[in-house]
């Protein structure tokens, strides 16, 4: 059966609209399979429904046997979101009863590739989850800058105002972000909303941030500013780290500058070897997770990416770094390193054609995605 939001008053056009209020045609949708959550009844909704036959557009779903529900996008470049039926029926209640668990004691993780519609199940799981107050923890690497909205598919401003989001727009592009940065203001942002009552809903897709989130580190130790405005060398910080640690410092002799930097942090201030405090037991979070790894066929998920990324450019994403690079941002800056901001650093230094940054933009995606689920299917099993 397919659900549609309550039309207008009699009288007045029909005019649907999505999160932004801005006109939503039957383009405008994106498919979650079949509503249930867990009681054997038709999905429940915060508002009344009325039926109606799918959209012409919406009958993707068909082509492998299945239906679902027609909503209004959610989320800006979130368009269309297909799961099996057997996926959605057990995901998406699972998530709404910790939600909504008066205890909270296990946080709920929607994660996934990029592009595979998190951000359109998060909010809905939102709404769906009232009057529970439900709040997002986003865990993105480089939504934490601000000025990359375009780029990084940030929730709008718009559905912020709606369902308030932590961790998005908490950096200035020339500042770096680590893992163990994110651990730590992830960590007090749960502490806080348990304080609060309110429930929180982790999204996103960067492993290595999941991983420090649900798993801990093998240090508390926190940067050290001193070393950071010395503003070393990759090859001097290296060899400071020779001296105190040979060891790490012949392992990490290939590791990007940022890791060296953090290695060497950590080995002055615990005061031994690296080896030594990695074979210690992990500072483990004071919190409970379960995770939820959302998934697309293939095809399907690379033909998601490729929309993605031609929205993406009409949005304005070339204007966005052009912004960016007027307010000193260079393409060497760890912030620089979000796919398509390369690609597009690149075009506007004339280094390739716009086809080609189209083409490579579209190709790196795909392969980040394919990247990602590796990682999580590793990492998480």
């Amino acid at each position: 059966m397919w659900i549609e939001r309550p039309g207008p008053p009699a009288g007045q056009k029909d005019k649907k609209t999505d999160y932004e209020g801005n006109p939503a045609d039957e383009a405008d949708c994106f498919l979650l399979g079949r509503v249930n959550h867990g009681d054997g009844e038709r999905g429940e909704t915060s508002e009344p429904e009325d039926v109606r036959e799918e959209p012409e557009i919406c009958r993707r779903g068909e082509e492998v046997g299945r239906r679902g529900i027609w909503f209004p996008s959610m989320a800006l470049l979130d368009r269309i979101l297909f799961m099996t039926k057997d996926t959605f029926d057990e995901t998406f209640p699972r998530i709404r009863r910790l939600l909504l668990s008066k205890d909270r004691a296990v946080i709920p993780i929607l994660a996934g590739p990029t592009a595979v519609g998190k951000s359109s199940m998060a909010v809905e799981l939102v709404r769906a989850s009232r009057p529970v107050p439900v709040e997002i923890l986003s865990a993105d690497a480089f939504q934490v800058y601000r000025g990359m909205d375009i780029g990084t598919a940030k929730p709008s401003r718009r559905i912020r105002e709606i369902v308030p989001h932590h961790l998005i727009d908490v950096k200035d592009p020339a500042e770096g972000f680590s893992a163990g940065e994110f651990q730590r203001m992830a960590w007090r942002v749960l502490e806080e909303a348990r304080e609060r009552g309110v429930a929180i809903l982790v999204v996103g897709g960067s492993g290595l941030y999941l991983e420090a989130l649900t798993k801990g580190f093998h240090t508390k130790t926190g940067p050290d500013e001193a070393l950071r405005a010395e503003r070393l060398s990759r090859e001097m910080l290296l060899e400071r780290l020779s001296d105190l640690d040979p060891e790490a410092a012949a392992r990490m002799k290939d590791a990007p500058r940022r890791r060296i930097q953090r290695a060497l942090e950590i080995v002055r201030k615990e005061g031994r070897p690296l080896s030594e405090i990695q074979s210690g037991a992990r500072v483990r979070p004071p919190f409970s997770f379960e995770l939820f790894l959302l998934d697309l066929p293939r095809p399907l998920l690379y033909e998601r990416i490729d929309a993605r990324v031609d929205e993406m450019f009409k949005q304005g994403f070339v204007e966005e770094v052009r912004c960016l690079r007027e307010k000193g941002v260079t393409e060497e800056m760890p912030s620089q390193k979000a796919i398509g901001y390369r690609e597009v650093h690149s075009f506007l230094e004339g280094r390739i054609t716009e086809e080609e940054m189209l083409r490579l933009v579209k190709r790196n995606t795909r392969r980040y995605a394919k990247r990602q689920l590796t990682w999580f299917r590793n990492r998480f099993q």
